[in-house]
């Protein structure tokens, strides 16, 4: 004979088999009871001596905002919860700037040929300053970039209203032509 155990509501044989019925009343106050005293950490592993970055875009200062957006702000940070249950150090990295460099192909001739390169934009922000980014200028080759990016600095410096003004207060006060003409005008050495 089988020994009565709570947790077996009853035990049939059928042809050549042994099927056990669990009483599923006392696993799922079972269940319940565990989730419940874990809250939070519940299905997490212990910690780890392992850092992980996890990169993911926000929503996309560069471009109008739509739900596609969202997907990536979602699995990120999905991906994200999930390491950090894992027990490793996780550390999210989002990406809001008030210059975005958006990586392109840029072309050089008519045949199709490209080299890499850059659209940049201005005036996106989070927060209470969010906004969206505006492309200032498009098709940048990257050997041009870093003198393109540091002209514009250069003249929000030597532009700005106050030395509290910020660089996108400062893109944000100018309309797209406006800014060009300001940057165009500064110097590189």
């Amino acid at each position: 004979a089988l020994p009565t155990l709570p947790q077996i509501e009853r035990v049939e044989v059928v042809n050549s088999y042994i099927n056990f019925y669990v009483d599923k009343v006392r696993y799922a106050n079972r269940v319940v009871e565990y989730v419940l005293s874990r809250g939070d950490q519940y299905g997490c592993w212990a910690a780890r001596k392992e850092r992980v970055m996890v990169e993911y875009a926000n929503l996309n200062t560069h471009k109008t905002m739509h739900v596609g957006h969202l997907r990536n702000v979602v699995l990120g940070q999905a991906i994200f919860n999930i390491l950090k249950c894992a027990g490793f150090d996780t550390v999210g990295a989002t990406y809001i700037g008030d210059i975005g460099l958006l990586g392109a192909r840029v072309p050089v001739s008519e045949d199709g040929d490209t080299v890499e390169g850059y659209h940049i934009h201005v005036g996106g922000g989070f927060g209470p300053d969010q906004g969206l980014g505006r492309e200032l200028y498009r098709d940048v080759k990257a050997e041009d970039a870093p003198t393109t990016v540091e002209r514009m600095l250069k003249a929000y410096l030597a532009h700005r209203a106050s030395d509290k003004e910020t660089f996108a207060a400062f893109t944000r006060r100018h309309d797209l032509d406006s800014l060009k003409a300001v940057f165009e005008r500064e110097a590189v050495e």
